[in-house]
């Protein structure tokens, strides 16, 4: 009956499946971008009272999902996202943001679908449908976000003219630069390094030491040390007690 239907409309089913589009363009993929909320993981939830005796537990969004349909050929700019394609169906391949490079087909036993917490994770769901799995820990669950992926494989064109790093804001750039390295892209990874290097300052460098130590890069790293140095000694430079220490920490001169 009517009341039925209206039943429907607000709670309507939910399919075992992906929703697709009514036309799917071709040799397109469905990219999805899975992302938890930091809160996620807590083990319990709030009972809230009021005055007039009435209780409610409110709710809260655990995590998100963003789905582009891209071209293949857009996918493929991404060597990493390329093996993505050619894995078989229900496959995960990993990539970790912990400061070394691991990259891996199978989960631990306390993540058996995402394996280490602080890895990308990207799973072939079916013929078109990739999900891609933000780290649920450390640094990289702060820093990457859905949106980066899409920037750098648009920065990705070949032949395209490269982009003025200097129009990006600083935040911004260390988001593409840790997805360029995710995704192998070495050309968006050294134009947004060669900015970053510039934007190191003390506002930034807390960022710019959690990038460095996700991607392993040591020239960021370098840069973090020395603009560290700067603001801790300021101009007089290090202390000689500090360089010819016989401790085992051992400033460069």
């Amino acid at each position: 009956d009517d009341g039925d239907e209206g039943c429907v409309l607000a709670f309507p089913r939910l399919g075992e499946g992906p929703r697709l589009p009514m036309e799917v363009p071709e040799d397109s993929v469905l990219l999805r971008v899975h992302q938890r909320s930091p809160k996620a993981n807590r083990a319990h939830f709030e009972v809230r009272s009021s005055p007039e005796g009435h209780t409610e537990i409110p709710m809260s969004v655990s995590a998100t999902t963003v789905g582009s349909w891209l071209p293949k050929a857009v996918v493929m700019r991404s060597p990493w996202l390329a093996r993505c394609l050619g894995a078989a169906e229900g496959e995960t391949l990993t990539r970790s943001v912990e400061g070394s490079d691991l990259e891996s087909e199978a989960g631990d036993e306390d993540h058996p679908a995402t394996g280490s917490s602080a890895v990308v994770t990207c799973c072939r769901m079916s013929e078109a449908v990739f999900e891609i799995g933000l780290p649920g820990s450390g640094s990289g669950q702060v820093l990457l976000t859905p949106k980066g992926i899409l920037q750098c494989l648009d920065l990705s064109v070949p032949g395209a003219v490269p982009a003025d790093a200097s129009l990006v804001p600083s935040s911004q750039l260390f988001t593409m630069f840790i997805w360029a390295v995710v995704l192998e892209l070495q050309a968006v990874a050294d134009l947004c390094r060669d900015a970053l290097l510039q934007a190191v300052d003390r506002t930034t460098v807390a960022l710019a030491l959690a990038t460095g130590w996700i991607t392993s890069d040591a020239d960021l790293l370098r840069k973090c040390y020395w603009c560290l140095r700067q603001t801790l000694c300021g101009v007089p430079g290090v202390p000689s007690s500090w360089l010819d220490t016989p401790g085992p920490i051992k400033l460069t001169r």
